[in-house]
């Protein structure tokens, strides 16, 4: 679990957000598409999770735990295991879940399957669309070119000559997904929303996300962008916050990229004026259709 300094906002760090990965879930795209349950036998993650958070909710002498998740099923699964295994440390703990619907993990589209599927059979046109999804996103360390965050995962991108950029993507999804720009509008407007409430909830009360990968990974980077900015250790330029963003989460640990990681963020960090008011902006850009920035 890492614990940071509150940026220079005047306010001492009372209260830290806590960040879940969702833990492992079962591998049948056929029965449960995206959405699918967890795998049986995870007590041990959640009782690990646990471990670190209730020594969060001891030290800062917190009454209550507020666990927010996506809509997804296997988010609210794991919240409720992690109550659970709160439950069995503390029986008076109050704790209360509650859906955030832009938690949720990147739209993928919908899959045409090989027939028969079988559960666990690797579905090759995730592996595709994973690739030109990235190509097209960071199009500038791939090929020089600007990123395309209005690229649609999964789209096979219909030419005026009739011709389809990706026809192999037709064989696999019978429809394209969500595009990086949307990802990004809803995360940031996320933290504006958190930035004007988070203070409203009293001091006694430990908030948690559980969340997915990349909604993780973009809050974790935002607070590490936030301090390089503040440190004039990094130009930022509107349009290329997502770019900054990449480059951290590129020296990241591989370990806080798992199922069931944690990490810690202070309130402060996240919800500090000067990055809100930078999310601001960058929200506007995204949503004018702005071409976004490329350079670091």
């Amino acid at each position: 679990m890492e614990h940071y300094n509150s940026l220079d906002t005047g306010v001492k760090a009372e209260n830290n957000i806590t960040l879940v990965r969702h833990f492992d879930d079962v591998d049948d795209l056929g029965l449960y598409g995206r959405d699918a349950i967890l795998i049986d036998g995870q007590e041990e993650k959640a009782d690990a999770v646990v471990a670190l958070l209730f020594n969060e909710i001891k030290e800062r002498k917190k009454k209550a735990v507020m666990i927010i998740t996506s809509p997804r099923i296997r988010t609210k699964q794991t919240a409720n295991m992690v109550i659970e295994s709160l439950k069995k440390i503390d029986q008076k703990l109050k704790c209360l879940s509650i859906e955030e619907d832009d938690l949720r993990a990147i739209d993928q589209g919908k899959f045409i399957l090989p027939e028969p599927y079988v559960k666990g059979q690797e579905f090759k046109g995730l592996a595709i669309a994973d690739r030109i999804f990235f190509n097209e996103v960071h199009a500038s360390e791939i090929s020089g070119q600007p990123n395309n965050y209005d690229y649609k995962y999964a789209d096979p991108v219909l030419l005026d000559t009739g011709n389809y950029r990706y026809p192999e993507l037709n064989k696999y999804f019978s429809q394209s997904g969500e595009c990086y720009r949307d990802v990004l509008i809803r995360l940031y407007s996320l933290v504006v929303r958190t930035s004007e409430k988070v203070y409203k909830l009293k001091r006694n009360i430990e908030l948690v996300l559980v969340t997915h990968g990349q909604p993780a990974q973009i809050f974790c980077d935002l607070k590490d962008v936030a301090k390089l900015i503040k440190t004039h250790a990094v130009d930022y330029k509107e349009g290329n916050l997502a770019q900054l963003c990449w480059e951290c989460y590129k020296k990241r640990d591989p370990a806080e990229k798992v199922t069931g990681a944690v990490s810690m963020i202070s309130v402060d960090e996240l919800i500090d004026p000067q990055l809100i008011e930078l999310l601001k902006k960058e929200i506007r850009f995204l949503r004018g259709g702005s071409q976004v920035e490329n350079s670091k």
